[in-house]
């Protein structure tokens, strides 16, 4: 396995995922080989306006796999490398998407994981329609949830990752009982029902305080002329941190300024501890290469002098 940090696995856990079926010695490739190659003739489409494909998923695992043996030819694997370990090499955010899936009981159901553990949560369209969309979903089968103290989600299950190329973020990010910490804030009902409110890293502490940013962040959006907002913690002499709430106005208008803002929320019932003490405007937002919001680059450039 080399020196990266795989992270430890219960014995009795290991063992009952063996027992359940979840755990066995493919690989992801020769189950989607064997998948393919049981129904050779079935019709294969790419719609791509620069390259439209048609074909059978023969044809695909032909290429796959001509594809793979030029790529074997040419790559030399690591003293590392280990064809059934996910290692993503850094940690990543929790991801929420909708799941738009044609059905008669109308909308697009939501479900929660991320590159660490992918399959978290999720909702079948049989479930309530309330449920499976306004929360982020139930534990999807062989996963466990559990919250600590501060509200952060903890997780494990069958696919979760084996751990970071570092071992200090392995240890930093799992405990010895096999459960990850996903770095987000939420809350569950009675019924097991997961709902995301905030990232653990954007908790703003004020006096001692926990702000969630972003329950202001969706009554802030609410104003006139407001397009997007982010609300990061900003240095507070007095208090450790603070609210600052960078705001992109809608091309044409101005952001509403402190006063409205503290109006607006003092109308909306928010705690007055909460409320934003800086506004920043800006025509964008730091993202990352999938469009996120990056919230570190917002609060570096308020610590930085003159920030």
């Amino acid at each position: 396995m080399g020196d990266w940090g795989v992270r430890p696995v219960p014995t009795d856990l290991a063992r009952r995922y063996r027992d359940e079926g979840w755990w066995n010695d493919d690989t992801v490739g020769r189950v989607l080989a064997e998948s393919l190659a049981r129904q050779p003739d079935q019709r294969l489409l790419f719609f791509s306006d620069e390259r439209p494909y048609r074909g059978t998923f023969a044809d695909g695992l032909a290429m796959a796999q001509r594809v793979a043996g030029a790529l074997a030819a040419r790559v030399t694997p690591s003293p590392s490398s280990c064809p059934t370990t996910w290692r993503p090499p850094r940690p990543s955010g929790g991801q929420r998407c909708w799941a738009p899936w044609s059905c008669p009981s109308s909308t697009s159901t939501r479900a929660y994981g991320s590159t660490e553990h992918p399959s978290t949560t999720g909702a079948r369209h049989s479930e309530p329609r309330a449920k499976r969309i306004t929360t982020d979903g139930r534990p999807l089968a062989g996963v466990e949830l559990c919250l600590d103290e501060d509200g952060e989600i903890w997780s494990r299950g069958p696919d979760l990752f084996s751990g970071y190329t570092d071992p200090q973020l392995t240890a930093e990010a799992t405990d010895a009982d096999g459960w990850y910490r996903t770095g987000d804030i939420g809350m569950l009902d009675d019924e097991g029902w997961l709902t995301i409110t905030d990232r653990a890293k954007d908790v703003i502490i004020r006096g001692g305080e926990n702000i969630s940013p972003a329950e202001v962040e969706d009554l802030l959006l609410r104003m006139p002329g407001v397009a997007e907002v982010a609300v990061v913690a900003a240095p507070d002499e007095r208090l450790g941190e603070h609210g600052c709430a960078f705001i992109r106005p809608i091309a044409g208008t101005a952001a509403p300024d402190l006063e409205a803002i503290r109006a607006h929320l003092e109308a909306a019932g928010l705690a007055r501890q909460k409320w934003p003490e800086e506004i920043r405007e800006v025509a964008d937002l730091p993202r990352t290469a999938t469009g996120k919001v990056q919230k570190f680059a917002l609060r570096d450039a308020l610590r930085r002098p003159g920030g």
